[in-house]
């Protein structure tokens, strides 16, 4: 496993662990390792939602969705998603949908606002690596690295201004002289309106939802989250 951290204002990697020992491998799981990223890719469908075209966003946060059964036709047959519990809930609240990661209701809301707009999102958010364009990348089939994952949230942190990644400070010589300064680059790619209320969102998975364990293990104070696991089923 891996563990990166983030300063979301400014880009700066707090801590990065990309494996248990350096001697015995030197592959960092953090950069370079590729995986599936499962649910936790599940936000950037509600931000599609959420922002504004044109003026008028598809969805509110006082928005239900349709969380029944759900078949898409694919060039290699139907696709129909299902949950985790194996059990479909009907017109549920956005909320709701995405606090307990209802995987139909997420799929519907992406064929609904366009899979195209969903990869847009991710892109400008700081995801980097190739992204299929298929239904089923809604539900995180998705192949990235976990630093492409921090670097998104982390634009979420900041209001929706990405941060390139910093991993050092300036670049010196044996005397100390400054040869090089690190520069600090940002660009806005999310309205401030639509970051706040994607946060709301995943605060609501922190309070209520399939992250409340991090409320039940004694943190406090202002937490979002987004839990994300993987299957083949997806």
């Amino acid at each position: 496993g891996c563990i990166v951290a983030l300063r979301p204002q400014t880009g700066e990697v707090i801590a990065l662990v990309g494996g248990r020992d350096y001697s015995v491998t030197q592959f960092d799981r953090c950069s370079q390792a590729r995986r599936q990223t499962g649910s936790v890719f599940k936000p950037f469908v509600y931000i599609a939602a959420l922002e504004p075209r044109s003026g008028v966003p598809r969805a509110t946060l006082a928005s239900f969705v349709d969380d029944s059964p759900l078949e898409v036709r694919t060039p290699s047959g139907p696709w129909r998603p299902v949950n985790f519990d194996h059990k479909f809930h009907g017109r549920v609240p956005l909320r709701e949908a995405l606090e307990r990661s209802y995987n139909t209701a997420t799929a519907r809301l992406a064929q609904d606002v366009g899979i195209d707009r969903v990869i847009d999102v991710a892109k400008r958010m700081g995801i980097s690596s190739d992204l299929p364009r298929v239904p089923s990348l809604a539900l995180g089939t998705a192949i990235v690295s976990p630093l492409e994952v921090a670097r998104a949230y982390a634009t979420l942190a900041s209001g929706g201004v990405r941060p390139e990644v910093q991993a050092a400070e300036d670049l010196v010589n044996e005397e100390g002289e400054i040869l090089q300064r690190r520069r600090l680059r940002f660009e806005r790619v999310l309205d401030p309106g639509t970051a706040f209320l994607a946060t709301s969102l995943l605060q609501g998975v922190a309070d209520h939802g399939t992250a409340a364990g991090l409320r039940a293990g004694g943190l406090r104070g202002p937490i979002a989250a987004k839990t994300g696991t993987t299957t083949s089923e997806y």
